[in-house]
């Protein structure tokens, strides 16, 4: 028959044998009590080098010196329990990110004996979250801002407007675009968009924003109040830097541009309006013969 154990022993057991959480006692005034197996693996520190310690030293410097540590322990004996999350360091200096909760320990008596803290490193659950907005905002084969990344963009800038700046929606495509792809193949194509969004970020610089909105549809946001002049002036520089030759895996295509823009407050004031407005200056510049921009 299996030998009994006592229920305290059985669950310092499961603590100790933890090693996806970081579990351990902490005195009232923030020392390291105890120090499990996944606090070892988490943090980088033996038991035997780090009870005895200060908690403290899992935060920054910065962190310290506003006394952050000590905060967090008050916060968590005020309230009851403290949840938060942030950058963590461990024995060698490296930084994760950490969901750490704290909890007030209390005897029978009602006095306090110190505190519970329980870490999880979530580095890379937040890498992957910050990977997938990356990919939601992005177009994949280009690199660049896609539909939902402009509008974003666009929906931050607007505001602006009722102070008086303006914001001008460049919509424009890749004239002989098709031919390329027809004659040449797909990665040639590929190769050529990739190079269409290289070279219209080149000449938008910090003064807007590329994206690409599908096929051979890109869009630029520009910003900062343009004048209709300096709109003009950067469509200009698009139709221009656009016309020059493509040349790919030893060929050369001549593709160009048409270029339609809208101006807020002028041709509306929201993204749908605005994408709208520039969308049908594009086709009026492909009618009045493409290779050109039309406001």
């Amino acid at each position: 028959m299996p030998r009994e154990i006592a229920p305290e022993i059985m669950y310092k057991l499961l603590v100790q044998g933890v090693k996806d959480y970081a579990i351990y006692m902490l005195n009232p005034d923030g020392v390291v009590l105890n120090w499990n197996a996944g606090a070892e693996r988490n943090k980088g520190y033996a038991a035997s080098e780090i009870v005895g310690q200060n908690y403290a030293c899992f935060y920054s410097s910065d962190d310290r010196a506003r006394g952050i540590p000590r905060r967090n322990l008050e916060i968590a004996l005020r309230a009851g329990h403290l949840t938060t999350e942030g950058f963590r360091y461990r024995k060698d200096g490296s930084a994760f990110w950490a969901s750490v909760a704290i909890d007030p320990i209390h005897d029978d008596e009602g006095e306090l004996v110190g505190f519970a803290k329980i870490t999880r490193d979530l580095t890379e659950q937040r890498e992957s979250a910050r990977l997938l907005a990356h990919q939601n905002r992005h177009d994949a084969l280009t690199g660049i801002l896609n539909r939902t990344g402009l509008i974003d963009e666009l929906d931050e800038q607007l505001p602006q407007i009722v102070y008086g700046s303006a914001v001008a929606v460049h919509y424009l495509d890749l004239d002989r675009f098709k031919h390329v792809n027809d004659s040449f193949g797909h990665p040639v194509g590929d190769a050529v968009l990739r190079e269409a969004a290289r070279r219209l970020e080149q000449a938008v610089g910090a003064a807007g924003c590329v994206g690409r909105l599908g096929g051979d549809e890109f869009a630029v946001l520009q910003f900062g109040g343009p004048s209709l002049a300096a709109v003009e002036s950067l469509a200009t520089q698009i139709v221009q830097t656009l016309g020059e030759p493509f040349t790919v895996d030893g060929t050369t295509s001549v593709i160009g541009a048409s270029v339609g823009i809208a101006y807020a407050p002028l041709h509306g004031a929201d993204a749908a309006t605005l994408f709208r407005n520039a969308d049908l200056a594009l086709y009026r510049a492909k009618e009045e013969g493409r290779g050109r921009y039309s406001i």
